[in-house]
């Protein structure tokens, strides 16, 4: 049995204590994946829900679907995106909901997800990474992981895909040409995990925070 939840927010300035947005009673499936965009909150629950709601709060918040992937979640002003029970990857109207368009995805369901304005960005359960166009015109494969090892998380910009690497101990990155040639960033890396980039570094944790310039 699930115990009784509720979903904080903290104003940017003070970090001392949260608002509760949304809570439920002991028993009701609990949220896991968030994204916000404007005023709208979405969030899937432990039992496969997609639920809609308000960044001011308010209620429970609006089941959207019922067989959504607890896992797979994202939302920006293009579009939410999000994936079903069966792989499917799906984006509509980050506000209104309407009326879902499929995206291309392989088989077999994906890792989590980034989106840019033209792109969702993702991992196959066979580690090949791809990147499906919003509109659901087209797939590409960029590249692939070591085999056996995982994205354990990734970023993007402009010209690549990055991701670490912890049981190669290594930070590695993949252009968005869809050449699928892979290039090793660092190595050495023990403890690679969490990684972000922006137009000036690339930016990672492995026992402690690193940084490399572009």
């Amino acid at each position: 049995m699930q115990g009784g939840w509720a979903i904080l927010a903290y104003g940017k300035s003070n970090f001392a204590g949260g608002v509760s947005l949304y809570s439920a009673a002991t028993g009701t499936p609990a949220p896991y994946r968030i994204a916000a965009t404007g005023t709208a909150l979405w969030w899937t629950d432990l039992s496969g829900g997609l639920l809609q709601g308000n960044i001011s709060g308010g209620q429970m918040g609006t089941i959207r679907e019922t067989n959504a992937v607890g896992n797979v979640l994202a939302a920006d002003d293009h579009g939410l995106v999000w994936e079903d029970t069966s792989g499917a990857l799906w984006t509509t109207s980050p506000t209104t909901f309407g009326t879902p368009t499929q995206l291309r995805a392989p088989a077999g369901g994906t890792s989590a997800i980034l989106v840019d304005s033209t792109y969702a960005y993702f991992e196959d359960t066979s580690g090949n990474i791809y990147r499906s166009a919003r509109d659901g015109s087209i797939l590409t494969k960029l590249g692939a992981v070591i085999a056996g090892h995982n994205s354990y998380e990734f970023a993007i910009d402009n010209s690549a895909f990055y991701w670490a690497d912890n049981d190669a101990n290594a930070i590695y990155s993949v252009p968005l040409t869809g050449s699928g040639t892979v290039t090793t960033v660092a190595t050495g890396q023990t403890g690679a995990f969490g990684i972000v980039v922006d137009n000036q570094a690339i930016y990672w944790t492995a026992n402690g925070l690193m940084k490399l310039a572009k």
